[in-house]
């Protein structure tokens, strides 16, 4: 369906914007990589890259080169490729450039424009920005960092914590509570480098009766499980499992049929083949690149099939497939992920620290402070952590000196 305004052909569609974390690096790869913009006029838009960074995609040529013009005359500034200059096109991806002031100034001169995707830029910068994440009849507030605490029920994790024992299950996820977690992650098959698969029938015995029992004794926290087998899963949500952490990227049409029909939660991860063989021919080349389109597809395979986008979170998968310098450079590249859907980071005590450091894993508490910390400067949500206590010491110190 179209619309005649002012003389120009504007689109009935969805024009997307994401808040982007004003770093530099991640900036540059947007421009370049998403936006297409000229390789001059980037160098040229990198020192504007001030408080406010919005991601845009959706827009037509025609309201690009408004935006753009609108911005410049606050002094901001707007990439948008040069193909936007020459003719009409429905799908424009742009990145504005603002500080708070000059945003309130460009929003004000956009009130004026009488062109869908223009009006949609206003209203965005209007309402109430909070990321949320739905989860069956649960709703997570993503504003402040959340955190996730990690029950493995397993012999064999790679962390030596795993609980096989209901009673101390259990008794270690209500610790978890009490000390901040306000989701809880439970694994009855280790994901480690190597880790041989188990059956369902084995996954479920080890998981159901901790669920079951955390269910009744902690009725407002989040409950995920992490598993890729659809019958796991169908069991745990009989038992009120709200989120599906899966490692393969809920890349099953079952899964996500599940997903859909109770609403649950779910985490799309990237991974590169299986636990077994993922660390025998790590990722390789634009590895940022190729785990953004990874996770960009996933989610929009979900959103055709009905899932709805707020039930969505991503995770780059560090240490899954991955060079120990290509998860550092994923760490780095968070807000472009964000860009998909919030993004959940799992660091925890995991090998790639113990490379740059030397420590074994018993020792690698202060290096997933310091990554988890590193990753909500850059935009991520979402924290999957062994040590709940520590890492909400650090989050409230953190955000009180960020106020």
């Amino acid at each position: 369906m179209v619309d005649k305004k002012a003389g120009c052909t504007t689109f009935t569609r969805r024009v997307k914007i994401t808040p982007i974390q004003p770093d530099r690096e991640v900036i540059y790869y947007i421009l370049t990589n998403q936006v297409k913009a000229d390789p001059v006029g980037v160098n040229r838009m990198l020192p504007k890259a001030g408080l406010r960074v919005l991601f845009i995609e959706g827009l037509t040529s025609y309201e690009a080169n408004i935006l753009k013009q609108e911005a410049l005359s606050v002094g901001g500034d707007l990439g948008i490729s040069r193909g936007a200059i020459l003719k009409n096109r429905r799908c424009e991806k742009a990145l504005l450039l603002v500080t708070e002031k000059q945003l309130g100034r460009l929003v004000k001169k956009l009130e004026e424009q009488g062109f869908a995707g223009l009006k949609a830029l206003v209203e965005f910068c209007r309402q109430d920005e909070r990321k949320i994440w739905r989860c069956r009849d649960k709703e997570l507030a993503l504003g402040e960092p959340v955190i996730m605490g990690i029950v493995n029920l397993t012999p064999d994790s790679f962390s030596g914590d795993g609980v096989l024992d209901p009673d101390s299950a259990v008794e270690k996820a209500m610790r978890m509570v009490e000390a901040g977690a306000r989701v809880l992650d439970l694994g009855a098959e280790s994901s480690r480098p190597g880790a041989r698969p188990v059956s369902a029938k084995e996954e479920m015995a080890r998981l159901l009766p901790v669920l079951k029992r955390l269910r009744k004794e902690a009725k407002d926290v989040i409950l995920s499980v992490d598993t890729y087998k659809v019958d796991v899963a169908k069991a745990a949500v009989e038992e009120g499992a709200d989120v599906i952490n899966d490692i393969t990227g809920v890349g099953s049409p079952r899964m996500r049929a599940l997903i859909k029909r109770h609403r649950l939660g779910a985490v799309i991860m990237h991974m590169k083949g299986r636990p077994t063989t993922m660390q025998r021919n790590p990722l390789k080349g634009d590895v940022v690149g190729r785990v953004y389109e990874f996770l960009r597809k996933r989610v929009e395979e979900a959103l055709r099939e009905g899932i709805s986008e707020d039930q969505l979170v991503v995770d780059p998968g560090i240490g899954f497939g991955k060079r120990w310098e290509d998860n550092y450079r994923l760490l780095r590249f968070v807000g472009l992920f964000s860009t998909v859907r919030p993004v959940l980071v799992g660091i925890s005590r995991k090998s790639f620290i113990g490379y740059l450091t030397g420590s074994e894993v018993p020792y690698r508490l202060p290096g997933t402070i310091a990554g988890n910390l590193f990753a909500y400067s850059r935009g991520a949500s979402i924290f999957r952590v062994h040590d709940v206590a520590e890492h909400q010491q650090a989050f409230k110190v953190w955000l009180e000196l960020s106020r």
